[in-house]
């Protein structure tokens, strides 16, 4: 059964990035979140399992010690708990937006969608080969050759990792119950920052198909893990 926090999260996702893609996208000038090199975007977003993997580490770290038997056991059984959630979701972002035998899940579904890598200047033979032999299927590995990823359904990767992590780490807090409240601040402020930076990315990236696909899959995770598995 669905508990009445879980359901204020799954509402609160989805709904936001369709508020805010329908009604401010495209209607407020730039910021300095518009630009994807500002520092939230480089340091943490795009280190963000990183930083998620640290907010749980905390989490575990600061466990208060008991003094019972009974609870000792009782504590390692759900340590041993979060510790499989935790790899399942890590496993789940990987195969989404890192790798899946070769291109992540993401980049094939652009690929599959009839996208593919654009360049300018095709001049060079080694990029002219790469893209006869369809050799780039990645995205990164296209920008980081000067290319353009271009033509197919572009899933938001922002928001498969904004929500898949904030789904997770909420679900930590409410799992985890610690002695001293002050050590739950991290988790809470970068809870915090995550959903700033999904705001961000509602308004200024993506158009609202490839956001809502992202927001669905950042979803997905949380459920085949709470409810299938």
């Amino acid at each position: 059964m669905i508990k009445p926090y879980q359901w204020a999260a799954l509402l609160l996702y989805p709904l936001t990035v369709l508020f805010l893609s329908s009604t401010l996208a495209g209607h407020i000038p730039p910021s300095y979140f518009s630009n994807s090199h500002n520092i939230f975007n480089v340091y943490f977003v795009k280190l963000g399992w990183l930083w998620t993997t640290l907010a749980f580490s905390s989490l575990l770290i600061f466990q208060p010690t008991t003094t019972t038997t009974t609870r000792t056991t009782n504590n390692n059984n759900k340590l041993l708990q979060s510790l499989g959630r935790y790899i399942c979701m890590t496993l789940y972002w990987i195969v989404m937006t890192q790798w899946l035998l070769g291109p992540s899940f993401v980049d094939r579904m652009f690929v599959a969608t009839g996208g593919s890598c654009h360049f300018e200047n095709t001049s060079s033979p080694l990029i002219a080969a790469a893209i006869n032999k369809n050799m780039i299927l990645q995205q990164a590995t296209c920008r980081s050759s000067g290319g353009r990823w271009h033509g197919g359904h572009d899933v938001s990767g922002h928001c498969v990792l904004l929500i898949h992590a904030s789904l997770f780490l909420l679900e930590e807090l409410m799992h985890i119950k610690q002695g001293n409240k002050r050590k739950q601040v991290f988790i809470i402020g970068l809870l915090g920052l995550w959903y700033w930076m999904l705001a961000m990315t509602s308004i200024y990236f993506h158009g609202y198909r490839e956001l809502l696909s992202g927001t669905f899959f950042g979803i997905l995770g949380w459920v085949i893990l709470m409810y299938i598995i």
